[in-house]
């Protein structure tokens, strides 16, 4: 039956048949006790076996399992905090062009917790029955919408990365803003991001593509091409996955040495007193964001470098393809909030010690001072202060 497609099957598909030479099929699932029954035993069941499933489990592998539910509880708890935060603790951070794209990218990065906690889920309910359940979970709605929360998710990081690249370039640049984003620019470039994100991940489920199957290749609902099998599809994904994010990743890369050049060049030529700490805090924001370019960075384009060997006729090996899957694709979902987050805490943080131990220093110094004064001296002192 190798190269036969089977549309379905269940517990009850080989009754009363025995083989004694060899079976030989595509699927997996048709070499399962739970399938193939007692007349056809486990020596002469020849099948590949699947990178992410067992017979038992939508995912095989325990520790995968257990880092699939931390990793997915991370990206969305740490990216709704920090969306919350944004548009209720910091706001000011939403005047700048670099503020909204981060904020965005929060937003992306929390879909993918979402899409990583909907496959954990239905690993925990598949548990122990998913080989007789495996093809209608695929060919499913939910699997379908994780499929188009992935792709989202994927594809809009990779287009607010690019943003903030080019955002930090010209910043660094041209310090006295003769070219950079303005709100106008800002809002349509963060429209057409999501546009362009949305539409790439609902081509392929459109009933024009019904015959399509990149997003129930596997049971994690993933259109990522890094098998030599040509699926319906696999052009798109193809296209998506390695062509379009490697070139979005190459000019990435490209920018962010830019950017390390016009860091190099604004610290060999601060003459001017007035603009030396605005231009420090945009080094300071550059080095931050840097860190996030690198994991979004470190993250996708291996996944487009195992693509393209995948196209050439390199079998990627099934331990790697499910450790991409399950790890290297969303971990940066995870770390992000970090990286631009907990500076922003610590920086506040610091700045709240300062003001009351300043404070309370000057109290304690004059405690027959006028209390009017006192408290003028205080505020003069916050005010002088506060950062963006």
């Amino acid at each position: 039956m190798s190269g036969t497609s089977v549309k379905g099957y269940n517990s009850s598909f080989f009754n009363g048949l025995t083989i004694e030479g060899g079976f030989h099929t595509d699927m997996y699932g048709l070499c399962c006790p739970q399938i193939r029954g007692p007349g056809i035993t486990d020596q002469v069941c020849f099948a590949p076996e699947d990178a992410i499933s067992t017979c038992y489990a939508l995912i095989g592998d325990t520790v995968q399992r257990v880092l699939l539910w931390i990793v997915g509880i991370i990206a969305v708890l740490g990216n709704f905090t920090v969306i919350v935060c944004r548009f209720v603790w910091n706001k000011s951070v939403l005047n700048k062009a670099y503020g909204i794209f981060v904020t965005n990218l929060g937003v992306s990065d929390f879909i993918m917790g979402v899409y990583l906690l909907v496959i954990a889920s239905a690993d925990l309910y598949y548990n122990g029955i998913y080989i007789t359940k495996n093809i209608y979970w695929k060919q499913s709605l939910v699997c379908h919408i994780a499929g188009f929360l992935s792709t989202l998710s994927s594809e809009t990081s990779a287009f607010f990365v690019l943003l903030v690249t080019i955002d930090r370039y010209f910043v660094l640049k041209f310090p006295f803003g003769q070219y950079g984003f303005t709100k106008r620019s800002t809002l349509i470039a963060s429209v057409a991001a999501w546009s362009c994100g949305f539409a790439l991940a609902l081509t392929p489920s459109l009933p024009n593509f019904n015959d399509w199957t990149i997003f129930y290749v596997n049971g994690m609902c993933l259109g990522l091409p890094l098998t030599v099998e040509r699926l319906g599809g696999w052009e798109y994904s193809v296209a998506i996955f390695v062509g379009l994010n490697t070139v979005m990743f190459v000019v990435i890369a490209a920018g962010q040495y830019s950017i390390y050049q016009a860091m190099s060049g604004n610290r060999a030529a601060k003459t001017a007193v007035h603009n030396s700490n605005r231009r420090s805090q945009d080094v300071a924001v550059a080095k931050q964001l840097f860190l996030v370019v690198l994991t979004d960075f470190l993250c996708y384009f291996p996944v487009g470098l195992m693509g393209l060997l995948a196209m050439t006729g390199h079998q990627i090996g099934n331990k790697v393809y499910a450790w991409s899957a399950v790890l290297v694709l969303p971990i940066n979902s995870a770390i992000n909030p970090v990286l631009y987050t907990v500076p922003v805490i610590q920086n506040k943080w610091l700045q709240f010690q300062r003001r009351h131990f300043r404070f309370g220093l000057k109290r304690d110094k004059s405690q027959n001072a006028n209390p009017v004064a006192t408290l003028s001296n205080a505020l003069e002192y916050n005010l002088k202060n506060i950062t963006l």
